[in-house]
């Protein structure tokens, strides 16, 4: 499996037999199946921490859009526009 924040064809040809998904698209499947299976899903004492941790962010964060926020913010996965903004800003200082 080959995850990105997107997708390049270059890749997809070189790789085509690899599945290929970006970031929005798991943080999206995550959040709902969160979603679908709410109920089961609370009984997850089983799970690992980044898997508690998911659940957690889901319980706090009512929309996808504040959920994906806060999935990317708490395991580093910062878009590529934000690093590029990051990057410009600590090079002025």
């Amino acid at each position: 499996m080959a995850i990105g924040e997107r997708l390049h064809a270059s890749t997809s040809e070189k790789y085509p037999k690899i599945l290929h998904r970006t970031w929005d698209q798991i943080i999206r499947f995550i959040f709902k199946r969160f979603q679908q299976f709410g109920r089961v899903k609370t009984d997850n004492e089983q799970w690992d921490t980044p898997g508690k941790v998911l659940w957690e962010l889901y319980i706090n964060n009512g929309t996808f859009e504040s959920f994906a926020t806060a999935v990317r913010r708490k395991f580093g996965l910062a878009r590529a526009t934000n690093l590029l903004a990051g990057a410009l800003r600590d090079k002025k200082k």
